[in-house]
């Protein structure tokens, strides 16, 4: 093998899966050396992990970013690669006593114009002053060769105001009161991507008597979205569909961002738009699928992209994998699942997170399977 040369021997690998990748890695120094941004091949077992104190941001090229808060109520941000069991723990935030933090998001991206990932904190923040809810933003970068990005930085845009009011409105669940927000970040074609939605009251009017209208709080929904690129925040609108949806929520469909939304009629169908242009806020219907024998209130979640082009679904304890060519069905049953276990499609990588550790402050496990 040392007389070919490392395109050759990088094209071979390219063939393989990442599970024989990783023992490759073992065989030879040279092969071990090899540039960590080749190992972007998937990998499809993950590890268990005790994440009970841990909340999922979102994960980004099969690098998954935790959060946690601690008792002290300071936050930590985490980075875990499945794959190669390594959790990289990044520095702290800087501490603000003249607010009080009472929410924060993560979220994982990757600059492609720089080859950077880039960790976004947004919080969620009420000074001890004023009172009023503001919102911060600060950022970390990794892969950075510049002294100046081994620390968090505060974004000095402002953040639309609207973010200060939004939440997630996705649910799933077993229909008895008890379900799961999805909260995550959706990364995709280098932007971050969250589903919240602002509560205002709208008037309705029955018939022609004015005065038997009355005020019902409804939502008016929004993608808050983050360039990677840019640095920037933006609110764009989810496709002009005619009628009110009971839930929706995102997915990535391999690079490009998909609406999901479950319809208020009718729960069983679901209908999923990608977002074909950024700029100009474009979307196209990509699939209508119609799944039956789901009752009120137990929406179907869209896992993502499954293997052969088809998408993996999720009910309740169940999944099932769609095939939009022949528009048919296939039970996945795994036991033991909770209805509120989260589930999500994920592309592994071997990516090693040696490469990020950097200061101090930063802490690198290897092999750790509790954080």
């Amino acid at each position: 093998m040392d007389r070919f040369s490392r395109d050759i021997i990088q094209l071979i690998f390219s063939k393989l899966p990442a599970k024989n990748l990783v023992k490759l890695r073992c065989v030879c120094k040279r092969w071990n050396r090899e540039d960590n941004r080749f190992w972007e091949i998937g990998c499809h077992d993950i590890p268990e992990f005790n994440l009970d104190e841990y909340k999922l941001g979102s994960s980004c090229n099969g690098i998954l970013c935790f959060s946690r808060e601690t008792r002290d109520h300071i936050w930590m941000a985490y980075l875990l690669n499945p794959c190669r069991k390594e959790i990289l723990k990044l520095p702290p935030h800087d501490l603000k006593a003249q607010s009080y933090i009472f929410n924060r998001k993560y979220g994982l991206g990757f600059d492609r114009a720089t080859s950077e990932y880039k960790v976004v904190c947004i919080s969620l923040t009420i000074p001890r002053e004023s009172g009023k809810r503001s919102a911060e933003t600060e950022i970390y970068t990794l892969g950075s060769k510049s002294s100046s990005s081994r620390s968090w930085r505060a974004l000095s845009q402002d953040i639309p105001s609207l973010i200060t009011r939004f939440e997630s409105i996705f649910y799933t669940g077993d229909g008895d009161g008890d379900h799961h927000i999805d909260e995550r970040a959706i990364y995709a074609g280098g932007v971050l991507y969250w589903v919240n939605s602002e509560k205002r009251e709208e008037l309705y009017y029955f018939g022609d008597n004015t005065e038997s209208n009355y005020f019902e709080e409804t939502y008016y929904n929004k993608l808050f979205t983050f360039h990677m690129g840019k640095e920037e925040f933006r609110l764009i609108s989810h496709p002009n569909v005619k009628h009110y949806y009971y839930s929706y929520h995102l997915v990535d469909l391999r690079g490009v961002l998909g609406f999901v939304g479950h319809s208020a009629v009718d729960l069983s169908h679901i209908k999923v738009w990608t977002l074909e242009d950024y700029d100009g806020e474009l979307w196209s219907k990509r699939y209508s699928i119609k799944i039956g024998g789901v009752p009120k209130y137990n929406a179907t979640h869209v896992i993502g992209p499954w293997e052969n082009g088809k998408l993996l679904l999720r009910y309740r304890n169940s999944f099932v994998a769609y095939n939009p060519n022949t528009h048919t069905l296939i039970n996945i049953r795994i036991p033991q699942l909770k209805p509120s276990t989260l589930a999500f499609s994920f592309t592994g990588s071997l990516v090693s997170l040696f490469c990020f550790k950097v200061e101090e402050g930063e802490k690198l496990v290897v092999e750790d399977q509790s954080f």
